[in-house]
């Protein structure tokens, strides 16, 4: 192994161009105050055990995990001879031409998503352009565990929201929202807005389940879809249509209804008895389930599994309990609050399974909102 140039770069990691067996290739090293740190080689070497098994045009491999007498425990990586996405960008290419680069992208990271692998990490500078084809290669994926270690992103703006958050299962849709923020910065027409705005929904329920609900948009004419202000206008449309047929019923019924108006009361008497009858039952039956709930990951077993009011109560009644002893000062280790919270949201999400996916948004929702709100009147 013949090293030669260090790669100037931030964070953790040190890159070396090496020469192996005659051939180019990269070495992805930890720098010297992180090298002999038995919790550093450890990630680089999960890292290797996951990234190496991915087999994909469009992804650099890694090879090999070895000790260099240098530079420690390194990653043998595929040589790509490019730049990076943004120093392409600035070469003026075609929409064409750019869309070719998204669909590389999302090949790429919709092959890793299937296996259970997100990025995490996708922005410009993890983006490489082979010189020869315009050829796409993804490098450096990030491991799920490296919070842990206090590792901290080089720039938030490509992170999802919930992986902010640090507390809801990552999946597929936070690499959705990274690629959208790509997407907005390789200046594409305004057409391509409707879809580049669904990928960076900040609820995830509403972004593309996957690359390949994405690209079957991109590839499907227009390439996303309408604006935001296009379909608030064709919205505006709808609902004057609706009126105006609305109105033209009501018209058309209006003596039939005064025909019918007697038995409508009697019927409206009938049915306000029977609920009257009926509602102390319910009133307490809805009491005994809620005094009953049980905390945490159980919150919702009395509901039959589905996240409705009665849940969001419970759930909104647990955290509090969580949050209090550091509201009133009695603790302060906010990093076992968050693993506490952490803990408490895979729980509570396993209890309410299977939910649809407006059931999972409005969870993701009700549960990242309220527990910021529990945060802010913390710090």
């Amino acid at each position: 192994m013949e090293t030669g140039n260090v790669i100037k770069s931030k964070g953790i990691y040190l890159y070396v161009k090496a020469t192996r067996d005659g051939a180019p290739v990269m070495l992805k090293a930890l720098k010297s105050e992180y090298k002999d740190k038995s919790q550093f080689q450890t990630l680089l070497r999960k890292e290797f055990e996951t990234v190496s098994k991915l087999d994909h045009a469009n992804i650099a491999k890694e090879t090999q995990l070895i000790d260099d007498p240098q530079y420690g425990k390194a990653i043998v990586v595929e040589f790509v001879d490019g730049r990076p996405l943004n120093a392409y960008l600035a070469e003026n290419h075609s929409v064409e031409e750019k869309l070719n680069i998204i669909r590389q992208i999302a090949s790429a990271i919709g092959y890793a998503n299937e296996r259970n692998i997100q990025h995490r990490n996708l922005k410009a500078s993890n983006v490489l352009i082979a010189k020869q084809g315009d050829e796409v290669k993804i490098i450096d994926f990030r491991m799920p565990f490296a919070d842990d270690l206090h590792v901290g992103y080089s720039s938030m703006a490509h992170v999802s929201p919930e992986q902010k958050d640090g507390t809801v299962a990552i999946d597929a849709r936070a690499d959705v929202y990274s690629l959208g923020v790509l997407m907005k910065q390789m200046g594409l027409p305004e057409d391509y807005n409707g879809l580049i705005e669904k990928c960076c929904s900040y609820n995830r329920g509403d972004r593309y389940m996957d690359m390949d609900s994405m690209v079957a948009d991109l590839d499907g004419g227009s390439g996303s879809g309408p604006s935001t202000k296009r379909m608030a206008t064709l919205a505006a449309v709808v609902v004057v249509l609706i009126v105006v047929v609305v109105a033209f019923f009501a018209l058309q019924h209006k003596s039939a209804e005064r025909q019918t108006a007697t038995q409508e009361q009697t019927d409206s008497t009938a049915t306000q008895q029977d609920q009257q009858t009926a509602q102390p039952q319910s009133a307490d039956t809805a009491q005994q389930s809620v005094a009953t709930a049980p905390a945490g990951s159980d919150a919702a077993a009395a509901t039959g599994a589905k996240f409705n009011d009665q849940v969001k109560q419970q759930m909104f009644a647990d955290m509090d309990r969580m949050y209090q002893p550091y509201l009133d000062g009695t603790a302060t280790d906010k990093r076992a609050l968050k693993k506490q919270i952490g803990r408490y949201y895979k729980g509570l999400q396993k209890s309410l399974s299977p939910m649809s996916n407006e059931e999972q948004a409005a969870f993701d929702q009700a549960f990242i909102e309220y527990k910021m709100q529990k945060e802010a009147a913390i710090k």
